[in-house]
């Protein structure tokens, strides 16, 4: 019993010889062509770090615009809420369940937009866009804070937004309360 033949096949045939007491496999035929393994293996790599590549640039070239939107939509936002100090304009451009669920907060709100004052300058907006999820409905986010300079204060206004399917919707807003400005020191 020295030789024992597991399998046949055109290509390769695997043998197990026994040589002293260890059977040891021993192939005939077609050898693997270790040449041809790594060429498709370099090939495969290749093809994955051209797909990720395009993906970050793709993903790269969509925030600008993105970012862009957003931050227009949030100044004009910001300026038109502030200047009437009416949360109606807020209720306008936020989504249905930010304007539904705030209906007790509006007091507040209107109360500490009267407080502000009129707004001298609006000093723009801070933040960003952000793409969450890889599902077929990706959701986009923005969350910016945006300085305003009061006549004898200034005053945060923090928001987040979402991209639904036809404009930009608010989803909080935020007032924070007037402080005082630095004075530059006198001679």
């Amino acid at each position: 019993m020295a030789k024992v033949r597991f399998g046949s096949n055109d290509d390769l045939i695997l043998r197990y010889v026994r040589r002293g007491r260890v059977w040891r496999p021993r192939m005939r035929g077609r050898r693997i062509n270790w040449a041809i393994v790594v060429e498709w293996g370099l090939v495969t790599a290749a093809a994955c770090l051209i797909l990720c590549v395009g993906l970050l640039v793709g993903l790269d070239h969509a925030r600008p615009d993105l970012n862009a939107e957003s931050r227009r939509f949030a100044d004009a936002a910001v300026n038109a809420i502030t200047a009437s100090a009416n949360p109606d304009e807020l209720t306008a451009r936020a989504t249905r369940d930010f304007a539904f669920a705030n209906t007790v907060e509006y007091s507040t709100l209107s109360r500490r937009l009267k407080r502000l004052g009129p707004v001298v300058e609006n000093r723009g907006c801070q933040g960003q866009a952000d793409l969450a999820g890889w599902s077929q409905s990706e959701l986009v986010t923005a969350h910016y804070a945006c300085e305003l300079k009061l006549q004898k204060s200034s005053a945060i206004v923090a928001l987040s937004l979402r991209d639904d399917a036809d404009a930009w919707k608010i989803t909080s807003f935020y007032v924070g309360p007037p402080r005082a400005l630095d004075r530059p020191a006198s001679d």
